[in-house]
């Protein structure tokens, strides 16, 4: 033991600077573990706000969801309406020969329609905002459609209160290609209209609605 101190005497320096080295490993391995730590601290602290936030964001989606529910129900009530609709009119078109029909026998099959058109762009301009962003694109073809459609059905309508049965005559080639357009319209509505739907049922609009109305009803 003696040896020993008389040692650290004779050698002062170099055991000072030893314990220096120690002192400096031991301060900078005290630093690593905190910033570790930190880190770590940090970390979790993050993917907790993030959690909260995403929560959040849910919380806040079923609430839209919730509050819009007469305008989804609304929405989807006309959408459907127009499929089964739009189906009608394309078996009509499917079993008979429009083009073989007067001007005014065309506006008498395709006017009972003109009012489920019409509202049906009013329930398409509401179902932009509602619906899920990815179905925005085929909603306002789906409106082009309805529109061009709609605006042959008021044509063939004028032509019929208007026109001359010698007139009606000259409009032959003009009433085909009206059909063409019009039968065209349909078959882009009913598969695009289609998309939608699943698109909305996906989305939980229609899926959940009687759990969302009892939500809506019991005003929660």
């Amino acid at each position: 033991m003696v040896e020993v101190i008389q040692w650290c005497n004779d050698n002062e320096g170099f055991v000072s600077m030893l314990l220096s080295a120690i002192t400096v490993l031991i301060s900078l391995y005290v630093m690593y573990k905190s910033n570790d730590n930190s880190k770590k601290i940090s970390e979790k602290q993050a993917e907790l706000e993030k959690n909260i936030a995403l929560r959040q964001e849910d919380m806040q989606r079923r609430q839209i969801k919730v509050d819009t529910y007469p305008y989804r129900a609304e929405c989807w009530e006309k959408l459907y309406m127009l499929r089964e609709e739009t189906e009608i009119l394309k078996t009509a078109f499917q079993v008979e020969t429009f083009s073989n029909l007067n001007i005014h026998e065309i506006s008498a099959k395709l006017q009972p329609f003109y009012t489920t058109y019409k509202e049906s762009v009013i329930a398409l301009n509401r179902a932009r905002n509602i619906f899920p962003v990815s179905s925005w694109g085929r909603i306002d073809y789906i409106k082009l459609c309805v529109e061009k459609n709609n605006n042959i059905i008021c044509k063939f309508k004028i032509y019929n209160d208007v026109l001359t049965e010698e007139d009606k005559k000259g409009k032959e080639e003009e009433k085909k290609h009206d059909l063409l357009q019009f039968s065209k319209g349909l078959n882009i509505i009913s598969r695009e209209l289609s998309e939608v739907l699943r698109l909305v049922d996906k989305d939980l609009c229609i899926a959940e609605l009687h759990s969302w109305k009892g939500i809506y009803d019991k005003g929660e």
